[in-house]
């Protein structure tokens, strides 16, 4: 569940839900990260989640080393201590 999620555990559970993307559902990857856009997300795809998940999908084939395929494709070994969060 989403909501159960900490801050901390965050990014690296967003990456799990990318690298799993068509678990449990086609997608439910990238809807996961649909629900946590911000309004500027959501501004620039006119509120469409499919439009969302079409771009994501066309960067992450025609771009290899972007946040999508990186994550999508588990190319890397992401150590999410690094990622900040917020302004901590």
């Amino acid at each position: 569940d989403l909501h159960a999620i900490t801050l901390d555990d965050l990014p690296e559970y967003l990456v799990r839900r990318l690298q799993n993307n068509d678990s449990p559902t086609p997608n439910s990857g990238l809807r996961t990260m649909w629900e946590l856009a911000g309004d500027t997300t959501r501004f620039m795809f006119q509120n469409n989640l499919t439009d969302y998940i079409e771009s994501a999908i066309e960067t992450r084939d025609e771009f290899p080393t972007s946040f999508y395929a990186v994550a999508m494709n588990g190319v890397c070994g992401w150590e999410t201590g690094t990622i900040r969060v917020g302004n901590r």
